[in-house]
């Protein structure tokens, strides 16, 4: 095994272990796992995860701050992209949140279009 599938091995544990800790209602423990992950190693999926735990946590500031480093890592991450523009359209930054989302409108899920038309008009 080579050292770099065990850092993989390492990051899907954490990730399936924060997963776990966020059903269960600890986000803020779920960030902390998260947290100690990225400094060893620095991953979009990793900065999302980070970004979700802390937008359930209320703590929109970390969540944007989160979701954007996500996207300096990988551009073209759908998931990232969708989740801060909901972070952004939470907080009625519409403007903010359009060239943001554009790239992904068409491949939107049902839920997700539901929800951003609910935050566009509310």
């Amino acid at each position: 095994m080579s050292i770099t599938d065990n850092v993989g091995q390492r990051i899907c544990h954490v990730q399936e272990e924060a997963a776990r800790l966020i059903q269960e209602g600890r986000p803020a423990e779920a960030a902390t796992k998260l947290l100690a992950m990225l400094t060893e190693c620095q991953t979009a999926d990793l900065w999302n995860d980070l970004a979700t735990a802390a937008y359930i946590s209320g703590d929109l500031v970390a969540s944007e701050r989160a979701y954007r480093q996500a996207l300096i890592l990988d551009t073209s991450n759908r998931q990232a992209a969708v989740n801060l523009s909901f972070v952004l359209l939470k907080q009625s930054r519409f403007a903010e949140s359009l060239p943001i989302i554009t790239p992904h409108l068409v491949s939107l899920t049902s839920d997700e279009s539901a929800a951003m038309r609910g935050l566009v008009t509310r």
